[in-house]
């Protein structure tokens, strides 16, 4: 399981770290991330770009350097010292992850519904990556694909996807049953194999894997060609466990930090010039400049990795703020995996027991208000408690949505108490920054307003109610998939049904689309308010730039907690 490098890491590990075995390496596990000796971290075991073994023998690609960027942020200069690689098959990353035989993964894995509900105890930080589905193999039959033709010349078109992974119902919803082939493989290579043989002409992944794949092996017979079309929206996004909030905000804070780099054109030369930082406490004060000087912004990563593999292109690009930014992101399998329903003592639960939901708005913000004179609340923000409301209960209509919706105007100060205290569910039109999420312990849903004043604003929940905060994100997300497809108040039945909540909430996205219709009539409802809708709140185009660096990093210091 592991390669060369690992086995020269865990020999330094063994003799400057007091382990006497590999064993008692991999079993580590008890202690707080902050006092960790090394970092585990799960990549790729063979996929150019992202993880191989260069003519030097050092193990190199994209994954790896995040891993490296996560513990320069940790520990410092002896960050290379302190790393195990753990260069997996592709079905057991989060198997190592569960187990705790990895403690990070940095692999090509998709940020969806499925992944992230279904798989209960994983977090998933910000993208990485914005990629898809993509064809690879023989030239004309990629075209085939690609046209979703088959007939006549396109006839026996064979395509082949990795069996029970997210990328089936997308081939599945593009081409006849009768043209797909399910394949078990262990690992990428085997693509090769499969494409060598009568079995498929063509192979259907996420674009990195087909790229890497057929990019590093050279081995298949005759003539291919790798597609440029992507079929799918699949964003990758590291992976750590959701049982330590804290930890999860700091890899996905790293990463945000690379990103946050290249818009300040901050390089590895120039990592000094990143801010110091002091929410994860004093011992990582340098994290950014850390991360920064061990592997450079993200650009310079893209460039030493991917720009040979896939070509860096737009939605890869860091957005400047003159397109849009509400994209939904992909659900995968919403009917596969049947959930039991609400976690005991849970939010949701609570939610659904009390009989309706406590939805904040701060006070200060006109995107959510209250009619002094009718004494009801109006705006962007009350709309999604609505939104909210409607897809917990199911009994929700317009004449009864002030029973199971109940508005509280909340001043920022109280934010934080106001949720960890639960005297909240959730809290909207908050600013998604660096002291919000880590200090002040909250969740977002994806930005549903971005303020220029302001920043990004969300939806808030308290971070250690996993469930309740999937259930948000996902329910923001709905009305942005309805608008992307135009589902309206009308067709919210075209909305699909999901098990991932339990049997109650399977029509939640039918309901909120019902209530409160997608984003775009939740948006021109409010005009006056939001003013012309324009820049980062228009719908992210096909291809457009998605990489987006969320604001704190630069102004993260001496802050006063509010709880």
């Amino acid at each position: 399981l592991l390669g060369l490098i690992s086995a020269i890491v865990i020999a330094v590990i063994l003799k400057k770290r007091n382990f006497d075995t590999v064993d008692d390496i991999l079993q580590q596990s008890g202690e707080s991330w902050e006092n960790k000796d090394i970092l585990k971290c799960g990549v790729e075991k063979s996929l150019e770009g992202f993880g191989v073994q260069n003519n030097e023998g050092d193990y190199v690609g994209f994954g790896v350097d995040l891993c490296y960027a996560v513990a320069a942020a940790l520990f410092g200069e002896d960050y290379r010292d302190r790393v195990i690689f753990l260069r997996e098959e592709i079905d057991v990353g989060f198997t190592a992850l569960e187990n705790r035989e990895i403690d990070l993964m940095a692999k090509v894995r998709s940020h969806t519904m499925e992944q992230e509900v279904s798989l209960t105890g994983f977090s998933f930080t910000t993208p990485y990556l914005y990629t898809g589905l993509v064809f690879g193999g023989e030239p004309s039959y990629v075209t085939c694909a690609e046209n979703k033709n088959t007939t006549g010349a396109c006839n026996n078109l064979k395509v082949c996807v990795m069996a029970e992974s997210p990328m089936v119902d997308v081939v599945r919803s593009l081409l006849p049953e009768e043209n797909m082939f399910e394949v078990v493989i262990s690992f990428f290579d085997e693509y090769v194999d499969y494409l060598n043989s009568p079995t498929c002409n063509v192979i259907a992944d996420n674009q990195p894997i087909v790229a890497g794949t057929l990019m590093r092996t050279r081995k298949v017979i005759g003539p291919y060609k790798i597609g440029n079309q992507l079929m799918s929206n699949h964003p990758l996004a590291m992976v750590t466990r959701d049982d330590d909030p804290s930890w999860s905000d700091f890899v996905t804070w790293v990463l945000q930090a690379l990103i946050m780099a290249e818009k300040h054109n901050i390089t590895q030369q120039t990592a000094s010039e990143m801010p110091a930082t002091d929410v994860f406490g004093e011992k990582f004060k340098n994290m950014f400049v850390n991360a920064i000087r061990a592997v450079g912004n993200y650009g310079e990563i893209y460039t030493r990795h991917l720009e040979d593999v896939i070509p860096r292109q737009d939605m890869n690009v860091i957005n400047d703020g003159t397109s849009g930014l509400i994209f939904s992101h992909p659900f995968g399998n919403l009917l596969g995996s049947a959930s039991s329903g609400h976690v005991e003592g849970g939010i949701l639960e609570k939610i659904f027991q009390r009989g309706y939901l406590k939805c904040g708005i701060l006070d200060q913000n006109t995107l959510g208000r209250f009619d002094t004179e009718k004494h009801t609340p109006s705006g962007l923000g009350v709309d999604y408690c609505y939104a909210l409301s409607a897809g917990i209960f199911r009994d929700y209509t317009e004449e009864t949505k002030n029973n199971y919706t109940k508005i509280f105007p909340i001043v920022s100060t109280s934010m934080s108490s106001s949720l960890n205290q639960h005297e909240m569910d959730v809290i909207n039109l908050v600013e998604v920054n660096l002291i919000n999420d880590v200090s002040k312990k909250m969740s977002f849903s994806q930005p549903i307003f971005y303020n220029s004043q302001e920043g990004p604003l969300a939806l808030a929940t308290y971070q250690d109610d996993a469930q309740w905060a999937y259930f948000v994100y996902w329910a923001v997300s709905a009305t942005f998939y309805a608008e992307e497809r135009n589902i309206t108040k009308e067709s919210s039945n075209e909305m699909p049904l999901l098990n991932l909540f339990g049997p109650h909430h399977k029509p939640m996205m039918r309901n909120i689309i019902k209530a409160v219709g997608n984003y775009g009539d939740i948006y021109d409802r409010n005009t006056d308010d939001l003013g012309p809708r324009a820049g980062l709140n228009m719908l992210s185009i096909k291809n457009s730039s998605r990489l987006h660096a969320f604001p704190g990093i630069f102004d993260s210091l001496n802050i006063v907690n509010d709880f």
